[in-house]
């Protein structure tokens, strides 16, 4: 009596079609037919394929240092501050040389931190001219993907239409650099009284071990680094 077992109960019977397609293997040319039927319908992503324009503006401003896009973006925001109080409505992606070069003369003239009380260094000035330019050029580039009549030949340095926008920006630096208001922005330095006061501070007693290390220390991190002259260095170390 051949053996049975329960799946023999719960299965049904092969067809004819099924025992010929186990002792045949499957049918290469009717899989072969499917497998193409199923290319046809989800093709596959090429590995290699020729980019639109707007995904390769968009790839190269990803290749910018991040501080330079977020430097764009902030003196962007006072651009648009800007425009907004005087009440300007041009697009910046169309408007003239002209119309552009009087609004920028304007906003590096009048342009203030948000910080009341306070004015810009000199060098953020001119980070905000050229700063100013990369985001109308940028912007332009962008437009011009979709609109090629668009102009983006912006240089605010060098163009004969701009020098309105130059000679405002040599105006403001020369009132900041008067005013003392040069370099970059940065902590104020220690004045000889202040750090005299630290040196004389009982933490820094350099008659126990302890003391001696750390006035060491304060010497080496300040003395050496202070914007100062070769002498306010030795008189700190020898006092």
């Amino acid at each position: 009596m051949p053996f049975s077992s329960s799946l023999d109960i719960l299965l049904p019977p092969l067809t004819q079609e099924e025992i010929t397609d186990i002792e045949g293997g499957p049918d290469e040319a009717a899989l072969g037919a499917e497998i193409q039927a199923m290319k046809g319908t989800t093709p596959e992503k090429p590995k290699y394929y020729i980019r639109t324009d707007t995904e390769r503006h968009r790839d190269n401003y990803a290749l910018k240092p991040l501080k330079t896009q977020q430097n764009n973006q902030t003196w962007m925001r006072h651009w648009v501050k800007f425009k907004i109080e005087c009440r300007l409505t041009f697009d910046d992606r169309r408007v003239d040389h002209k119309t552009l070069a009087i609004a920028v003369s304007d906003f590096i003239n009048q342009i203030k931190p948000i910080k009341e009380g306070k004015d810009f260094k000199d060098s953020s000035i001119s980070n905000a001219f050229s700063a100013l330019q990369r985001y109308i050029v940028d912007l332009r580039e962008e437009a011009r993907i979709t609109d090629p009549t668009i102009d983006v030949n912006v240089d605010f340095h060098n163009m004969p239409e701009y020098k309105v926008a130059r000679d405002s920006k040599k105006a403001r630096l020369g009132v900041l650099q008067r005013m003392g208001n040069t370099g970059k922005n940065s902590a104020d330095s220690f004045t000889l009284e202040e750090q005299n006061k630290i040196l004389a501070c009982p933490y820094l007693d350099t008659r126990t071990p302890e003391g001696l290390v750390r006035k060491v220390f304060v010497v080496l991190s300040t003395a050496f680094c202070c914007r100062g002259t070769v002498f306010l260095c030795i008189h700190l170390i020898y006092h």
